[in-house]
């Protein structure tokens, strides 16, 4: 048995292994609130079950692209996994903390991408190559975004373009694609 030496400034939890893979909703990492680069808000759980459970998932086969919403995605995972749903999802976000937690699980494998919303830009071509497979197929496609506070409209609607004019490209058949916008202001 391992002794366990504990650290000054060091916050210590523990938790089951099945919670792992989804570390914001079961609080395993905390929002980054002081930076202003990569500032983060977490949904509360009754706003995560209302989002989701009201607006995205809707008894049917759709896609979801969560930009910079890492609750969202893990609750859409979640759900999956419980109910055995044909909800697919992929995160595009700019916190690098979540890949090696979501590449670490075979249920979460692949649905991350280190992600820049504000330029449309991808850190790894593999995570970009991940991103354009996630739309072969013909089901529906919701994009879902929370920037942050003071984020600039012009360049994030330029990018939600640039995922649809994407989706369109990967693909040969009209897709619907719908948009859920959530302000921070």
């Amino acid at each position: 048995m391992e002794k366990i030496i504990p650290h000054k400034n060091h916050n210590h939890i523990s938790s089951k292994e099945q919670e792992l893979f989804l570390p914001t909703l079961n609080g395993l990492l905390i929002s980054k609130h002081s930076s202003t680069k990569e500032a983060q808000y977490h949904f509360s759980n009754d706003t995560l079950e209302v989002l989701v459970n009201q607006f995205i998932l809707q008894d049917r086969k759709i896609r979801i692209v969560c930009v910079g919403t890492p609750r969202i995605h893990e609750k859409i995972i979640a759900t999956k996994l419980r109910k055995r749903t044909r909800v697919e999802s992929i995160l595009l976000d700019i916190d690098l903390r979540l890949r090696p937690i979501y590449d670490s699980c075979s249920s979460t494998w692949g649905t991350f991408c280190h992600y820049n919303m504000f330029n449309h830009f991808f850190f790894r071509e593999t995570e970009q190559h991940d991103y354009f497979n996630f739309f072969k197929g013909d089901e529906d496609v919701i994009i879902v975004t929370d920037p942050p506070f003071g984020g600039k409209c012009e360049l994030i609607g330029r990018t939600l373009n640039a995922i649809k004019e994407d989706i369109s490209k990967q693909r040969n058949i009209k897709t619907r694609v719908d948009f859920m916008w959530i302000f921070p202001y």
